[in-house]
């Protein structure tokens, strides 16, 4: 039952502690003021509570700091329990010579507990609801906890401080709206940073934080959204080093539980030994800047893996520019929204992952996905992601140009809209299938290199591949065909190694670049039409037995009838016992130094004439074209 608080007329007299409490606590005895002992009670609500449940600051203070040994002192902790502590708790640069155990109290004083440059075994506070902490530089040989229900409605520091144990505030309740409610930068904990379940109103602070343990915030909320910032930061672990994990993820409890940040995650150049879990964690950037994320991890060192999965969830995008990852980028099932037009929702740019990146089973982007010039030692696997581009003027859903991928990519996304970015990409092996691409996606490829490539559901077609080629926003490149077909070349397959090779010419041809080419491009199609079909742009040089057979059948007809209408006349050298042999005729028109004698011997008059300088020059050029086919003089790529 509350008790009822004093009024202004009625002013509450200092309280003093009772002398039965006093001779308890001095011997070191637990003293629980709770209504009922153990049973944990709300301190938010000891201002109504009574003067018999009240404890001088002052006495407290006396304790902590009372000499050991010959005077009767004691090194038990000072144990309290349920009381309403009155005036305020001063323990700057004090050494404490007991363990500090409060318990569910309320510090009445509007002043913050101090304890700047203080030195002490533990300083345990859970449940109690307190102004503020200022405990700057403070040395602890063992834990400070400032959680299990741990209130403060004003900012708490711990910077510079050095706990040999762990900073442990887990379930405490942190508010200073629009200012900073935790600032522990600077902070040794040898044993850990724990937040788990901790309610952060305001900014959390671990700026060049060290831990030989895990900073560990499941389930935690931090929320910023108070700030006047243009780019609120919720939690800034700005070159934080932690010998352990880091875990910013939602985990299910008997409680409920979930990860929840309103305002920018920082965690540049931070230096982490194990992985970075921020599983089912739901990130927000709060102010929608151009310049805001709502993770920045650029220049992050994490040993482990980096989990990004099973309802991740960042709105504003995730920066991960220059990482290092020393085991597997895990985003599947992972929501990454850009927050504004020129942002990527997932910025790899130049990351090195040492294992696998996998953006598949549901991995859903909107704003774009880049890893540029980034470095994979493994594999990088997109299916059954979603790719979208930013809704400004970005246009790629997915950029590679330049990365360098050991193994193999398999690229079979759920959705795709926006160019796919593949110059000078290295990839060990592609893997992709002909549902991967829309009718209208788009790809760059020039200087794509791959040591295999093939259809993940089934093989892919050559004239599908070429397809894929044809995508090219760029316009044709010579290096692309030429990778494809020396692929090709390798597994044996020359036949659609010539196909591409064929395909690469036609498309080289096809498409004038200027006005004189404009002139020129009817002469163009007509010269490319008789290279194609004569010897294949010097692939297929067995082509130009077609013609040479189809004008060597057409000749031979052609004469023996211009010779019954009286167009080959017999030479006057020639004896009347030679009779004409109109296939002799027409080889030797045919075939330049033939040598067989047949022009010699008989020539034409009228059409015959005429047809028989076409089959010469016709001749001619057919083996001129023969011969450089034969020699690649077309093979231009």
């Amino acid at each position: 039952m509350k008790a009822t608080p004093a009024t202004p007329d009625e002013p509450r007299r200092p309280s003093r502690t009772s002398p039965m409490n006093k001779e308890l606590l001095a011997r070191g005895t637990r003293v629980d003021l709770r209504p009922v002992p153990g049973e944990r009670v709300d301190a938010g609500e000891g201002e109504y509570w009574g003067d018999e449940r009240a404890v001088d600051a002052a006495f407290l203070a006396e304790l902590l700091t009372r000499p050991n040994g010959s005077d009767g002192g004691t090194h038990r902790a000072v144990w309290l329990a349920g009381a309403r502590v009155t005036g305020a708790l001063d323990l700057e640069a004090a050494h404490l010579t007991r363990p500090l155990h409060l318990e569910d109290c309320y510090f009445e004083s509007p002043e913050p507990v101090l304890m700047n440059d203080a030195r002490a075994f533990t300083v345990q506070l859970p449940g109690c609801h307190v102004p503020g902490f200022y405990a700057n530089c403070l040395q602890t040989q063992g834990d400070v906890c400032l959680g299990k229900g741990f209130t403060a409605t004003g900012e708490v520091q711990t910077c510079g401080a050095h706990i040999q144990g762990a900073l442990d505030c887990d379930d405490g309740v942190f508010h200073n709206g629009g200012g900073t409610a935790v600032d522990a930068s600077g902070v040794i904990a040898d044993g850990g940073i724990w937040f788990e379940g901790a309610r952060v109103t305001g900014l959390l602070d671990l700026i060049s934080a060290r831990t030989g343990g895990q900073l560990n915030c499941t389930n935690g909320i931090f929320d910023n959204r108070a700030s006047t910032d243009e780019n609120p930061v919720a939690l800034r672990a700005y070159g934080i080093a932690v010998a352990d994990s880091v875990f910013l993820r939602s985990q299910k409890t008997d409680k409920g539980g979930e990860f929840e940040a309103y305002g920018e995650v920082v965690l540049r150049n931070a230096q982490i030994g194990g992985d970075l879990d921020c599983t089912g964690g739901r990130f927000h950037d709060a102010g929608g800047h151009a310049e805001g994320r709502a993770i920045d991890a650029y220049a992050m060192t994490c040993a482990g893996t980096v989990l990004c999965r099973d309802g991740f969830s960042a709105q504003g995008g995730v920066m991960l520019h220059g990482a290092r990852v020393g085991g597997n980028l895990q985003c599947a099932a992972g929501t990454f929204v850009s927050a504004t037009e020129s942002m990527l929702a997932l910025d790899g740019q130049r990351i090195t992952v040492d294992g696998n990146v996998s953006l598949r089973d549901d991995f859903d982007a909107r704003g774009g996905v880049s890893f540029l010039n980034a470095r994979i030692g493994g594999d990088l696997s997109c299916s059954g992601g979603r790719f979208r581009r930013g809704p400004g003027s970005s246009k790629y859903a997915l950029r590679l140009l330049g990365a360098d991928i050991t193994r193999r990519v398999r690229f079979l996304p759920a959705h795709l809209d926006g160019v796919v970015d593949l110059r000078k990409t290295k990839v060990g092996g592609w893997q992709d299938a002909a549902k991967s691409w829309a009718e209208d996606s788009q790809v760059r490829l020039n200087g794509f290199t791959y040591t295999s490539i093939d259809g993940m559901e089934q093989s892919m077609p050559v004239r599908r591949r070429l397809a894929w080629l044809a995508r090219d926003v760029d316009g044709f490149a010579p290096q692309p065909y030429r990778q494809l077909a020396d692929v090709y070349q390798r597994e044996g397959n020359e036949r659609d190694a010539r196909r591409t090779r064929v395909a690469a010419q036609l498309r080289r041809r096809d498409r004038p670049h200027d006005v004189f080419g404009w002139m020129q491009w009817p002469f163009r199609m007509a010269w490319t039409g008789m290279l194609w079909a004569t010897v294949g742009f010097g692939y297929r040089p067995w082509r130009i037995l077609l013609p040479i057979g189809g004008l060597y059948s057409f000749g031979w007809w052609w004469f023996d009838r211009a010779q019954s209408h009286g167009q080959i006349l017999r030479s006057k050298s020639v004896g009347g016992d030679l009779d004409f042999n109109s296939a002799r005729y027409t080889a030797d028109l045919l075939i330049p130094g033939a040598g067989l004698g047949e022009r010699s011997r008989f020539y034409a008059i009228g059409d015959a004439a005429t047809y028989a300088s076409i089959y010469t020059l016709a001749g001619w050029a057919l083996a001129a074209m023969l011969i450089a086919g034969l020699t690649g003089v077309f093979k231009r790529l």
